[in-house]
């Protein structure tokens, strides 16, 4: 009889506690929340802007206002932050500490100290816009605040406004990016000639340099690079895309890229360089675009026609004949000798026998008997033959090649590197 009576008191202890009547059911959670709930203590009930909202730069100049339940205490306001967690695409968790703090001040309202205002721009009034865009940002700190009735902010309360990450309530957000136009200068490109009759794979070393006049803007993460054959006369919207550069702070000044790169992508997208192209004289019309961080693309810049601007160089030379030209030599002997270029030439430029002037440090006395290329393709060198018609081959004597010799583009020859001369048992380039 006991143990009945036992039975039947733990029964109804049961349906007192986790019973439910016809109208309300009430969980283990909902016990376990009550017991873990100050009633009391501040929490957060709403802010002028939303968790995640991605604030436009208009909205970035007006403060943060974030309301509570209670009244705060201005206690410990200055352990609030706005920390920045990175770009977008690029966020590091909170508390990882990565970039230094946006400074602020944090107040209470004189007329209402429920609502706590975070200025992120402590010196402007209204603010001047101080939130980079395209980026990510995160108000915390709210743990170390208090009421004014002394009880601490309660982030395990689930009727926070703002949500929980970890154990902590926090604010996140981000800046729009805003797309902007990239000027350009008006000069700005640089394109070495890669002529040799074959595909630009075989030049991998060649490059289409672009040279930035101006910072990008802040919120660019990416220039795009566009490009058609010189001269097609397309809108930069029918150009190929061929080159795209990343970047996760500062923008690069200048993109160097590899003009097998751009042959090969103007190949897939049907608009091909042919060989004509390739072999006289190379131009390319390119236009460049930012990416912001939101992944939008701003206009077109200016399109600008990068061209071979690049003088050639004599690369090197070589001996044809027997006795070579070389110091201690006797005159009335034909010397042959090969000269090589950094790039090819123009042919008739380097048939002109008055384009070369040789000079003797002793005043010997030379001659240029003839100067020959290749019958069949564009000339990377030139057999020129001379005669030492008096004195002796010395040291220093050279063979000046003028500024009238041309590649194919029409550059000169750089003066670095235009002259043989004689050094002992050698020919230097000079």
């Amino acid at each position: 009889m006991l143990l009945i009576y036992t039975l039947f008191t733990l029964a109804l202890s049961f349906t007192v506690l986790f019973g439910c009547s016809d109208d309300e059911t009430i969980t283990v959670q909902d016990i376990k929340e009550d017991l873990a709930t100050c009633t009391d203590c501040p929490i957060t009930v709403s802010a002028n802007i939303f968790p995640n909202q991605d604030l436009t730069m208009a909205e970035v100049t007006q403060n943060i206002n974030i309301i509570f339940n209670v009244p705060m205490s201005g206690i410990d306001l200055n352990l609030i932050r706005l920390q920045v967690l990175g770009f977008k695409g690029g966020e590091v968790p909170i508390g990882a500490n990565a970039f230094p703090d946006v400074p602020i001040a944090t107040s209470l309202s004189l007329l209402n100290t429920r609502i706590l205002t975070i200025d992120i721009d402590p010196n402007q009034d209204p603010n001047t816009t101080p939130l980079n865009p395209g980026m990510v940002f995160a108000v915390t700190g709210f743990e170390a605040l208090y009421g004014t009735n002394g009880k601490p902010f309660d982030s395990l309360n689930p009727n926070n406004f703002l949500p929980l990450i970890g154990t902590k309530r926090v604010l996140r957000f981000t800046t729009n990016a805003g797309a902007q136009l990239l000027a350009l200068s008006a000069a700005p490109v640089q394109v070495p000639n890669t002529a040799q009759n074959t595909a630009p794979s075989g030049v991998p070393s060649a490059t289409l340099d672009i040279t930035f006049s101006a910072q990008a803007p802040s919120g660019a993460r990416a220039f795009l690079v566009f490009a058609s054959p010189g001269g097609s006369g397309l809108d930069p919207a029918h150009f190929c895309k061929v080159f795209t550069s990343g970047f996760a702070d500062q923008p690069p000044t200048t993109l160097s890229i590899p003009l097998s790169q751009i042959g090969s992508a103007l190949k897939q997208c049907n608009q091909p360089l042919n060989n004509t192209q390739w072999d006289d004289g190379l131009t390319i019309d390119v236009a460049v675009a930012v990416v912001n961080a939101d992944g939008q693309q701003g206009p077109f810049s200016p399109v600008l026609t990068a061209h071979d601007n690049v003088r050639p160089k004599i690369q090197s030379v070589s001996d044809q004949t027997l006795p070579t030209w070389r110091a201690g030599a006797p005159a009335g002997v034909f010397f042959r000798i090969r000269v090589f270029f950094t790039e090819e030439m123009d042919a008739s430029a380097l048939t002109n026998l008055s384009n070369y002037t040789i000079s003797s440090i002793h005043g010997g006395s030379y001659v240029v008997t003839s100067a020959t290329v290749s019958a069949t393709g564009d000339p990377l060198f030139v057999d020129l033959s001379f005669i030492l018609t008096s004195g002796v081959v010395s040291n220093g004597d050279s063979i000046t090649l003028g500024q009238a010799i041309v590649d194919e583009a029409g550059n000169p020859l750089d003066s670095s590197a235009d002259t043989l001369m004689v050094q002992g048992s050698s020919i230097i380039i000079d």
